[in-house]
């Protein structure tokens, strides 16, 4: 059934949970951020040393694999002769081999950092509201379940609510507009990559942004 205005969900606030949000598949859907200043200052720290780590990481790991290119190219005459010594190789005793044996130690860091990441990208299990909407059940209604939406947000995602709610505490502003999710929104690469394909001009979509934040 297409969704109209009489049938989408209408946010309430629920005393019961004591939270703001609609009711939703026999579950009450709210939003639950920790938007402290102080946490999203630390959060950002961290992020940037996360991404000076992986920088030097992979540094080291590619120079770790030069060099054992640089050592085939050198050196690796004698094992065309008998190929099955070159299984052997990282057996050789010189500095370039101890080099990217110990690189070996930053891909292996690499590849935690991976699956670290993918373990993080979390979804939504719908089989949690599929069983709901199956099997309704007066038990399902008087449980009240609820679900806090905040946990199945991303990295980019929480980090444009950090900056909306910054820029509203700089500002005094009591709450938390969709001018300020805008504004943060503008610092992303992709959306100004995408203002810049549809021809805006960013300074004056700024400018006038900025104006109507200070003065709504």
């Amino acid at each position: 059934m297409p969704e109209t205005k009489e049938n989408l969900p209408q946010f309430i606030e629920a005393p019961q949970f004591k939270a703001y949000g609609c009711w939703w598949s026999k579950t009450f859907l709210y939003c639950e951020l920790n938007l402290k200043p102080v946490m999203a200052a630390i959060k950002k720290s961290k992020n940037h040393l996360d991404k000076l780590v992986n920088f030097i990481c992979y540094v080291i790991a590619f120079a770790g694999w030069l060099a054992l290119a640089y050592w085939f190219f050198r050196y690796g005459a004698s094992f065309l002769e008998t190929p099955g010594k070159i299984l052997f190789f990282w057996k050789e005793k010189h500095i370039l081999m101890l080099f990217f044996l110990l690189s070996l130690w930053f891909d292996l860091f690499l590849i935690y950092r991976r699956s670290e990441q993918r373990a993080k990208e979390k979804k939504i299990n719908y089989k949690y509201f599929q069983d709901l909407i199956e099997k309704p059940t007066p038990q399902a209604v008087d449980n009240n379940r609820k679900f806090n939406v905040a946990t199945v947000l991303n990295e980019e995602s929480l980090s444009v609510f950090q900056e909306a709610y910054s820029l509203a505490s700089k500002l005094d502003q009591p709450e938390v507009r969709v001018i300020h999710l805008f504004r943060a929104l503008l610092r992303d690469k992709t959306i100004q990559n995408l203002f810049i394909r549809l021809k805006v001009d960013a300074k004056k979509l700024v400018a006038k942004v900025d104006k109507h934040l200070i003065d709504p």
